[in-house]
């Protein structure tokens, strides 16, 4: 029993660490293209499908909407 819980704890433990990863990688990479966009390199329609809501989250916190390309629901 002890054997079967320390399994599911260490499963668990890896599967959070994981997903923190994951959403750190996506959060790094939100922050590259808000970068990109800023410095005219990019537009927002050019940010992956994915990204883009926190993209857009971003910039409307750093009152740069006017950088958004593109309708929330397109």
């Amino acid at each position: 029993m002890a054997k079967i819980v320390i399994t599911a704890l260490v499963t668990l433990a890896l599967t959070a660490s994981t997903l923190y990863f994951i959403i750190r990688r996506y959060a790094d990479m939100a922050l590259v293209y808000v970068s990109l966009i800023i410095k005219g390199r990019r537009t927002f329609s050019s940010v992956p499908a994915p990204l883009k809501p926190q993209v857009r989250e971003i910039l409307i916190d750093l009152e740069l909407e006017y950088l958004i390309d593109e309708d929330e629901n397109a």
